[in-house]
């Protein structure tokens, strides 16, 4: 039995989590956020909301056009870039 947990989670999470498990201090260094949202009781509600953009950049070259987008996820401090994708175009 499972659960999809719908707040951005990055491998970048997984070192806060362990350290934090481990009943253990978190270093100022270590980046990322706990995953207690997800351990916590199924029916509550993040307190705060995933503010989620799409971001674009394109750039023109002689033989075509490179267009990537990706979307950036924002939950308290923690910012994910979710997958996206990049295209190019021959003129």
């Amino acid at each position: 039995v499972g659960f999809e947990d719908k707040l951005p989670t990055a491998n970048v999470d997984i070192a806060r989590e362990i350290i934090q498990i481990l009943g253990l201090p978190v270093p100022q260094e270590i980046v990322g956020r706990g995953l207690m949202e997800a351990r916590r009781n199924l029916s509550d509600k993040p307190s705060t909301e995933v503010r989620s953009q799409i971001l674009e950049a394109s750039r023109d070259f002689s033989d075509g056009r490179w267009k990537q987008t990706f979307q950036v996820s924002r939950y308290l401090t923690a910012e994910y870039i979710d997958e996206r994708n990049g295209s190019f175009t021959k003129k």
